[in-house]
């Protein structure tokens, strides 16, 4: 399974909106139909086919310069391209939308 792929769907679980870009015309292509399938009826993901991330712009860490959008797997900067670091990384990143919508409830500045 696609690390960016493991990280959305886990993701989708807590976000409200999960949107997962990939490069492939279809993601049958790469995948089993089983998760094909589980993706279509994830309804708080998108997916958007023949994407191409040029820039993702903030911290070192999985935050994007877009308050609540969170980076993980490879469009990450120095990113080691790595399945591991990956799941890792989703795993982080869902630490991090409980922070911040922990902190949105709260009233909290991000």
């Amino acid at each position: 399974m696609p690390p960016g792929l493991l990280a959305s769907l886990g993701l989708s679980r807590h976000a409200d909106h999960v949107r997962l870009l990939a490069r492939s015309r279809s993601l049958a292509a790469g995948m089993s139909e089983y998760l094909v399938r589980q993706i279509r009826h994830t309804h708080d993901a998108h997916v958007a086919l023949e994407q191409t991330v040029t820039a993702v712009h903030g911290t070192d860490q999985l935050e994007s310069s877009m308050p609540g959008v969170f980076a993980v797997g490879d469009v990450r900067h120095r990113s080691v391209k790595r399945v591991a670091s990956a799941v890792a990384e989703g795993g982080t990143a869902i630490q991090s939308v409980h922070q911040y919508r922990e902190d949105e409830d709260s009233g909290a500045p991000a």
